[in-house]
């Protein structure tokens, strides 16, 4: 094994993935800029008062998650050091090393944006906090959107030079577009998917604080019921915060200094992690006083279990969802498994057979999450609704450090494959790689549900704001029905503009990629690496161009709407957006799942093992589902979230 070559490709991954975020972000500082300067400026226009506070508040919300994202990963590799390589013959020392690294970098991940929202409440006021949610929207957004955009092209890129280049494979260090994909999986389904976690955590304390504002202004509730209903649900989520971190450092401790190591995985922190919050939710429930809800009614139940039967049902919808996420999209289960049979004819059989088990994960967790809704608003009304969004979100913690233990692990199988091949070292690699791809669909699927139950939150406190009645908006009025199929239609524009994008910076980064192999001297005989910093940069103007379009969407779509045609149309706007991305991201996200490990099962020499058609076959069907699971799928969960948080932001504007 050479050892020297190892550190050079992890050093050159890991300096340009330094070099890709900070160009990503100098990006969306730019695009933050340009949103600020145009919503002061429509305030201004309107006549409406815009206080500096506000504008504060965007930047520093802007500044936290770029914290976030240009911190979390070297503050990962310096814990790492050079550990991987002694133990890259180890798998089971990585899986620890790994584990333990996804721990600390969510820990930092989510502590950091915590005490920027508390600073943003003392330093700009709470009327501000919608901003602060505005400024890491906006990261996350774009993150997300670069990053798949990024990750997916040098994927599906790598591929193609693999095949027009004979003696090339697609996991080659001499493939630029190889040495990319390593770059941009950390990138997006590392740093991207984690925000998309935070922003839904920051922005469920924020819609709760908007929700109860407006009983706060009416008088309804006084000063100190308000701050006792609104620290519930915050104290709630600290709680699970400390005790999902606590969960997953005892399985930790437990695999490394007992005889259970050979047992424990990053799920069971999650299993560990659950079966604490339930805990917690009872006995913090039982001695919290909640006297704002006596009259609002508690099926009978005392006034702490009525809250708490709200927080469980939200918990039991997140094991729901991961359950459905394991049978469908694991190889230990008959859908995957299905699909090899359907491979050995042809690929569009798999395909077509992938798509409808993405649709089929949809039905259950749909239907408990409608039935969760309902019970809670019988509780507490809309509070009870926010309550189930809580319990949803308490686990995102643990779900975000189990998450963060993908990307390293599909690197180190990468990485491996490049300068090892199929030697016998590399037993157990494939494993390690497994195991990631299984958290990191829990981790998406969980991120498309809490997209749904976040922007449900976040639409229930944007009624309130704006004061609309909503048990008199006449549902079956023209306007409104074609609002909904607008609303509808936007996620679906959305897509196709991204997968557009996605297909031209693929011929970009295949033609960069083949040449370099033609143009940079010794670089086929293994002597030197690809020029990684020209590669970052010639598809970083392609795809800062393909940021223009989502950002008009985001910004001019809210406002024309709500200007011209009103709040309650806008409203009907939200809920065609919410249902319909929703249940494109999870199809996207559990079909491609499928997709991938039925193509990890034949790697593991299932169907013939490598080399067979029906491999090839699985093959395309995983590059063909690339686009929908790591770009289309996350981002409409983005594009959910920013659109009703941009909305709330510029609502001064478009009412009276």
């Amino acid at each position: 094994m050479n050892t020297e070559r190892l550190q050079n490709l992890y050093a050159l991954i890991r300096e340009n993935l330094a070099y890709l975020v900070r160009k990503t972000s100098l990006a969306i500082m730019t695009l933050v800029l340009i949103f600020s300067v145009v919503i002061a400026v429509l305030f201004l226009l309107s006549g409406k008062p815009f206080h500096t506070n506000w504008l504060l508040a965007l930047f520093w919300g802007t500044a936290i998650a770029l914290i976030n994202l240009n911190l979390s990963y070297p503050l990962g590799f310096a814990l790492i050091g050079k550990r991987e390589i002694e133990a890259i013959d180890k798998p089971e020392r990585l899986f620890d090393l790994y584990f333990g690294t996804g721990l600390v970098m969510a820990l930092f991940m989510i502590i950091v944006p915590i005490l920027g929202l508390v600073v943003s409440v003392l330093l700009f006021g709470t009327s501000a906090s919608i901003y602060f949610l505005m400024g890491v929207s906006i990261v996350s957004f774009f993150s997300r959107l670069g990053g798949g955009i990024f990750s997916k092209g040098s994927d599906i890129s790598s591929d193609l030079v693999s095949r027009s280049n004979p003696g090339i494979h697609s996991n080659d260090s001499r493939n630029a577009s190889s040495i990319a994909d390593k770059i941009g999986d950390h990138f997006n389904n590392g740093l991207a998917l984690t925000l998309d976690l935070v922003e839904s955590l920051m922005g469920m304390v924020i819609a709760v604080s908007i929700y109860l504002q407006d009983y706060l202004r009416q008088q309804v509730i006084a000063p100190s019921q308000y701050l006792s209903v609104l620290a519930y649900p915050f104290l709630i989520l600290l709680g699970s915060v400390m005790i999902s971190f606590f969960a997953g450092f005892v399985v930790l401790f437990l695999k490394r200094k007992t005889m259970l190591g050979q047992l424990l995985k990053p799920v069971h922190g999650i299993y560990l992690s659950l079966l604490l919050i339930i805990v917690f939710f009872l006995v913090f429930s039982h001695y919290y006083s909640l006297s704002v809800l006596e009259n609002l009614g508690t099926l009978g139940l005392p006034t702490g279990i009525g809250p708490f039967v709200c927080l469980l049902s939200g918990l039991i919808l997140a094991v729901i969802t991961g359950i459905v996420t394991d049978y469908y999209t694991s190889d230990a289960h008959p859908p995957v498994r299905e699909l090899l049979q359907f491979a050995e004819y042809n690929s569009s059989l798999t395909e077509l057979n992938g798509l409808a088990v993405g649709m089929k994960t949809l039905y259950i967790p749909i239907i408990f999450a409608v039935f969760s809704f309902l019970v809670a608003f019988h509780i507490s009304g809309f509070y009870g609704i926010i309550m189930v969004a809580t319990g949803f979100i308490a686990i995102a913690p643990i779900i975000i450090a189990s998450s963060l233990y993908a990307p390293f692990a599909d690197q180190v199988n990468g990485v491996t494959k490049m300068e090892l091949g199929d030697a016998p070292s590399r037993v157990g690699m494939e494993e390690l790689n497994i195991a990631g791809n299984t958290l990191s669909a829990l981790a998406k699927n969980y991120a498309s549900m809490s997209a749904l139950i976040v922007v449900f939150s976040l639409f229930i406190a944007f009624i309130k704001l704006a004061h609309l009645p909503y048990l008199s908006i006449p549902i079956f009025h023209p306007l409104i029905i074609s609002a909904l199929f607008v609303g509808g239609v936007l996620p679906f524009i959305l897509s196709s503009t991204l997968i557009r994008a996605l297909t031209y910076t693929v011929i970009m980064m295949f033609e960069e990629s083949t040449r370099q192999l033609q143009a940079v001297p010794y670089l086929i005989e293994r002597k030197t690496f690809p020029d990684m910093r020209h590669f970052i940069r010639i598809s970083g103007v392609t795809i800062v161009r393909d940021l223009v379009y989502p950002s008009l969407f985001v910004l001019v779509i809210p406002i024309a709407i709500g200007h011209f045609l009103g709040l309650e149309t806008l409203s009907a706007v939200f809920i065609g957006i919410m249902i319909s991305g929703t249940f494109l991201s999870m199809t996207f996200t559990n079909a491609v799942a499928a997709f991938d490990n039925a193509k990890k099962m034949i790697e593991k020499g299932y169907a013939g093992g490598r080399g067979t058609q029906t491999y090839e076959h699985t093959i395309s069907g995983d590059l063909f589902g690339d686009a929908l699971k790591d770009l289309a799928g996350p981002v409409l969960n983005h594009f959910i979230k920013v659109m009703i948080v941009v909305s709330m932001v510029i609502l001064p504007i478009i009412t009276n």
